[in-house]
């Protein structure tokens, strides 16, 4: 799957959530990204509540901008999918515990805390890393790095690892 198609598909999904919360896309991919093998529709959870987090933490600030970057890796043979918000700044805290589940900060019904928790869950399963960096008066930086292939290990007949 193309990457980049994919976030672009995705951000037409949230239009309407994005220009409510008063949120600029400024976009800046990859020209011929390379193609991943994974779950288009799990990808796409993951840039999901990605930019609706970016989105809701926008709109507290009254407006902002949200900077997507996609790069291509090739000594890890990774591609890398960068959001970059205005929002407000995740507290230091709360850093180690934003992908656990149930963990959130939104006010009661507007979340229960699961979508970064099933985020992780997804990159993980897909051979690939999600972090944040929070700056200071700045905003957050969401980075997800996938591979390019699947490795999958498998044992043989005498209990060796084989990937």
């Amino acid at each position: 799957m193309d990457i980049n198609r994919l976030i672009e598909k995705t951000l037409f999904l949230n239009a309407n959530l994005l220009k409510l919360n008063d949120v600029t896309v400024e976009k800046y991919f990859y020209p011929d990204l390379p193609e991943i093998i994974g779950s288009e529709d799990q990808l796409q959870q993951v840039f999901m509540n990605i930019i609706s987090n970016a989105a809701e933490t926008i709109e507290a600030t009254g407006g902002g901008v949200l900077i997507i970057e996609t790069r291509y890796l090739p000594k890890s043979e990774r591609i890398a999918a960068i959001f970059k918000d205005t929002g407000i700044v995740i507290p230091k805290e709360n850093v180690s515990k934003i992908f656990e589940p149930f963990f959130t900060t939104k006010k009661e019904g507007k979340g229960v805390g699961l979508g970064l928790s099933v985020a992780y869950g997804i990159v993980r399963d897909h051979g690939g890393t999600i972090y944040v960096e929070p700056e200071e008066g700045k905003g957050n930086s969401f980075t997800v790095k996938l591979p390019l292939k699947q490795t999958y290990v498998t044992l043989d007949q005498h209990g060796g690892l084989h990937g």
